[in-house]
């Protein structure tokens, strides 16, 4: 069997097939799930109480924020049992919303708990596939992409079952299991990030520079942002490889990404509506993309789409502006999304080439604005906005020098490496990308001796960085933002009308 955490459908057999592959990699007793899927979410509830207490799995609170699954499995009498439960409920969720919008009437809106949502007129749960991302250690999220049309419609529904169930005594508040939408289109077309213009990449640093904020947990109106030496060494490179014939400011582009993230999350609070309705502006845009695939080798077909030949869209500015639009239309939404990338290209990154090991096969990067190739989703300059969300996140889990190193966290260093090489600002062959392969081995091991200090190792590497040549000159982010939204005309003005 391949990997079973990959496209499921909300049936009980695709479910099942999931939840079996997954926990019989672990010892202790799997519960079977039930096959008749409940008629209610009281009977659902129940359920889970009663297979918790088969297992021994006690139903405690998280406590004081923040909610992590690594605290409250670390806290666990069992710590396989309550793993399994966790897997338990998650599967027996999805089987039960799958029946559940099967059979709805779509003239009536779907009402779970408080919430209630309307029914999209085409929506058909058949349509619609989820894939589980990462690793499944002990101690990993669940982690969940969702493949549709209307996948945010999908996802507020999944959320408002979690959110009522979790009132109802089920804690999955703090078992860090979140729903993403899918950063392709169509569940396989991706953005060809390598068309972008200069000055929509420099908008893009905006993005990238939110992740790192919301990561390390700045969100005080009244305080300055503050960016590690290695960060602000990350996005100095970054605006060296634009090639701008006038370069700014990083106190000004530091500054501006900090007032947009304080915006749009005041307080750091992140808003899930805001997400499904950013999403589901995405999804409507990308019917417009639809019409014109075509099925194609991808591995063999640069070039798939005929938007070009749409006498709306045929222009080089309006396919221009529509990619982007797209683009940071995810990007917006997944601002509201815990614990995820906010911009695509990132998410190309860790998915197609970090953990499925697709998309860097050698045919040529197509030419066309949107195609089913993983390689136009980035190049090097989106590999250095992946190395700032990563460096972010890795920061997150180690935001002291007392922490020599978390095993949850260490993952995060592999990866800001591999960016950095895929960047070109580091060579494959350097020691310290050498590095990464002991944390991995320390991830999977039972020894909870660091094998080097993250710290130390961050601070050789923000050193190798510099040490390279550079040309840094200062302008103001204002003037080369303002030439930007100038220069690709309605996608960015939109997008900017748009974020206000």
């Amino acid at each position: 069997m391949g990997d079973a955490r990959v496209d499921r459908r909300f049936t009980y057999d695709s479910v099942n097939t999931y939840y079996l592959w997954k926990t019989n990699k672990f010892p202790g007793e799997t519960i079977p799930l039930e096959k008749d899927s409940f008629d209610s979410i009281e009977s659902l509830v129940a359920n889970f109480q009663s297979v918790a207490a088969r297992l021994g799995v006690a139903l405690s609170e998280c406590g004081v924020e923040p909610y992590t699954w690594v605290k409250y499995i670390g806290e666990a009498a069992d710590p396989n049992a309550t793993w399994k439960f966790r897997e338990y409920v998650f599967c027996s969720s999805m089987i039960f919303d799958g029946k559940y919008l099967a059979t709805a009437d779509k003239s009536l809106p779907v009402k779970i708990g408080e919430f209630s949502r309307e029914i999209p007129s085409d929506f058909s749960i058949e349509e619609y596939m989820f894939t589980v991302i990462g690793s499944s250690e002990l101690t990993s999220d669940i982690d969940v992409t969702i493949q549709g049309p209307s996948s945010s419609f999908l996802i507020s529904v999944l959320e408002d079952l979690f959110i009522t169930m979790n009132g109802m005594g089920i804690p999955i508040r703090c078992w860090d299991l979140e729903f993403y939408g899918d950063f392709k289109l169509l569940k396989s077309v991706y953005i060809n990030f390598t068309k972008f213009s200069t000055y929509q990449k420099l908008l893009l640093l905006n993005y990238a520079l939110i992740s790192y904020f919301r990561s390390t947990q700045q969100s005080d109106p009244s305080a300055k942002p503050v960016l590690s030496p290695l960060a602000a060494t990350i996005v100095r490179k970054f605006i060296d490889q634009l090639h701008l014939d006038k370069t700014i400011s990083l106190g000004d582009t530091t500054q501006l990404a900090y007032d947009n993230w304080l915006r749009d999350a005041p307080g750091g609070k992140l808003n899930r509506e805001t997400f499904y309705k950013s999403i589901k502006t995405v999804e409507d845009y990308s019917k417009v993309v639809e019409k014109y695939m075509k099925s194609a080798n991808t591995k063999k077909i640069s070039n798939n789409i005929e938007l070009e030949k749409d006498p709306k869209l045929k222009t080089v500015e309006n396919l221009k502006s529509l990619a982007f639009t797209f683009f940071i239309g995810i990007a917006n939404g997944n601002i509201h999304r815990p614990e995820s990338y906010i911009l695509p290209s990132t998410a190309v990154h860790v998915v197609e080439f970090e953990q499925r090991k697709d998309g860097m096969f050698s045919d040529a990067i197509p030419e066309s604005w949107f195609s089913t190739n993983a390689r136009i989703g980035i190049d090097k300059s989106g590999f250095l906005l992946s190395a700032l969300e990563q460096l972010g996140y890795l920061e997150h889990y180690h935001p002291n020098k007392g922490e020599l190193c978390s095993k949850k966290g260490v993952k995060y260093f592999g990866r800001l490496l591999r960016a950095l090489v895929q960047s070109k600002l580091l060579d494959k062959d350097s020691l310290i990308v050498g590095t990464s392969n002991r944390f991995n081995a320390f991830r999977s091991s039972s020894s909870t001796e660091c094998p080097a200090n993250i710290h130390t190792l961050l601070e050789d590497l923000n050193k190798q960085l510099n040490a390279q040549n550079k040309n840094t000159r200062k302008n103001n982010i204002v003037n080369a933002l303002g030439r930007g939204a100038n220069a690709v005309k309605g996608g960015v003005m939109k997008t900017r009308k748009h974020r206000r």
